[in-house]
């Protein structure tokens, strides 16, 4: 016969669990403290790329705006006003005047469209619209300013019309026949 020796086995006292419990409490909270700084740099590269793409994209824009600021089409040059003209024209003489100023800004000025901006930066652009109205993917002639340049030699070539509305533009391309183009007037306003 085998003389076995049996050991007692033991398990775990309490006082045991306890150390593991306050070992693994310990591991825990600070993998979670790991998880929750990578969590936090995480979303402010996040936020950062955002603003990044978002300044990208305004300057993108305002190139392109400052590009195209003052092209009036064949329109010659226009009378510079004695003084800068409303920010936000309304009415034909204003506007008239705020196309020989092409870009317009001002730093804190109050003097702007929107009550609610009043105090901020901005910077106004105008210029011409790139497609000629009524043309594919352009609107027609509605009741926003438009513009139509004459060209034609015999009716003061150069001569910039001004309206709401086609009936009041009645230009004619160089062949004194044809009716120029009317381009739709853009005129914005960036607050900074």
């Amino acid at each position: 016969m085998y003389s076995r020796s049996y050991q007692r086995q033991r398990g775990f006292n309490l006082i045991e669990i306890m150390v593991a419990m306050v070992i693994g409490i310990v591991i825990l909270l600070a993998v979670s403290e790991v998880f929750i700084n990578n969590s936090r740099a995480s979303s402010e590269i996040e936020k950062t790329g955002r603003q990044i793409e978002n300044g990208a994209y305004a300057l993108s824009l305002l190139t392109d705006e400052f590009r195209n600021a003052g092209y009036l089409g064949e329109a010659g040059a226009q009378a510079v006003p004695g003084a800068l003209p409303p920010l936000c024209p309304t009415v034909a003489s204003d506007i008239q005047n705020a196309l020989s100023v092409p870009v317009q800004g001002e730093l804190g000025s109050g003097a702007n469209c929107s009550a609610s901006k009043a105090g901020s930066d901005f910077i106004a652009t105008r210029r011409a619209s790139t497609c000629a109205a009524g043309s594919a993917n352009c609107a027609p002639v509605n009741g926003d300013f438009h513009l139509q340049v004459s060209a034609c030699s015999s009716s003061s070539a150069g001569t910039l019309n001004l309206a709401l509305a086609a009936s009041g533009l009645n230009a004619k391309k160089r062949d004194c026949t044809t009716a120029a183009p009317i381009y739709r007037l853009v005129s914005r306003v960036y607050y900074v």
